[in-house]
């Protein structure tokens, strides 16, 4: 087989095929200095891992819960980006609206709620989002405008599912 051109990573997940330093040279240089720069399969993780980008193969107990109109898949000791919730940081909350329980293979659902089926969960912090921008504008009619927007979220750290 012959030799691959400087940068090129084959198939790369999310990239295709392509040379790695002309169009994404920071990642380019990232792989060539982990040596992962010969054609070995990686995974790139979205910019917004934090909304919904916990991992759950390895969890035996976990819960549906509901709040701020979404709703999360938790186990305990995640950290799970939520809306902004009235909680000062470190202090306990208490998230009555579970809508699923399961523990390995079984699982309960609720109608829509489960009763007496409680999560509770530690304030690590309130933050913003990163921003978003909105930008309108209708052709030929020299209308433009741009907004940006910020949301406010509660970061939680999952201590327990009773129920």
């Amino acid at each position: 087989m012959g030799r691959r051109p400087e940068g090129f990573a084959g198939l790369v997940p999310g990239l295709g095929r392509t040379r790695l330093s002309r169009t994404k040279p920071n990642l380019a240089k990232g792989l060539t200095q982990a040596g992962l720069d010969r054609g070995v399969a990686i995974a790139i993780v979205p910019r917004f891992a934090h909304r919904g980008g916990n991992q759950h193969k390895d969890t035996l107990m976990y819960a549906v819960i509901r709040t701020g109109g979404k709703q999360y898949r938790v186990a305990k000791d995640e950290v799970v980006f939520v809306e902004k919730l009235i909680a000062e940081p470190g202090s306990t909350v208490t998230l009555d609206d579970v809508l699923m329980i399961g523990d390995g293979a079984d699982a309960r659902t609720g109608t829509p709620r489960l009763a007496g089926a409680t999560v509770t969960a530690t304030v690590l912090e309130q933050k913003r989002d990163d921003k978003v921008l909105v930008f309108k504008k209708r052709r030929r009619h020299n209308y433009r405008r741009k907004n940006g927007h910020r949301q406010y979220l509660t970061v939680l750290r999952i201590t327990g599912i009773t129920g």
